[in-house]
C-alpha cells in the first residue's frame, strides 16, 4: 500500500511540475509595436492592410498614420504567446496589393517595440 501511495505522490508531482513549466513557457503578455511600411500607393491600401492584420490570430488592434511619401506607420497591439515581433515583417510582406493579388509591394522598413 505504501508503494502505491508513494507512486501516486511521485506521479502527481511530475504531472504538476510539467504543467507548471508549460504554463510558465506560454505566459502571455500584450505588447505594442510600430511598424513602418513602405510601398503603399494609395489611401485605400492602409485600411486593407489593417483588415488583413487584425484578422490574424494574436493581433488585438491595428492603427495607422496617414500616407506620407509612400509609407505609413502601423501600430499593432498583439499577444506575445501567439506572435513575436520578428514575425510582422513576414506577415506584412506576404500581403498582396489591393489592386493586383500577384504583386507584393509592401516592405517593412522599421519595427519599434513600445514599452507598455
Amino acid at each position: 500500500m505504501k508503494k502505491i501511495v508513494k507512486t501516486i505522490v511521485i506521479f502527481s508531482f511530475i504531472v504538476f511540475k510539467t504543467s507548471t513549466l508549460k504554463a510558465q513557457a506560454t505566459v502571455d503578455s500584450i505588447k505594442t509595436v510600430i511598424v513602418k511600411v513602405s510601398g503603399i500607393h494609395c489611401e485605400g491600401d492602409m485600411p486593407e492592410l489593417k483588415e488583413l492584420l487584425i484578422n490574424k490570430e494574436g493581433i488585438d488592434d491595428v492603427f495607422f498614420t496617414s500616407l506620407k511619401n509612400g509609407s505609413s506607420n502601423f501600430t499593432i497591439i498583439y499577444h506575445t504567446s501567439v506572435l513575436k515581433e520578428t514575425q510582422f515583417k513576414a506577415i506584412i510582406e506576404k500581403i498582396p496589393s489591393c489592386s493586383n493579388a500577384k504583386v507584393f509591394p509592401y516592405k517593412v522598413k522599421n519595427i519599434v517595440i513600445k514599452n507598455n
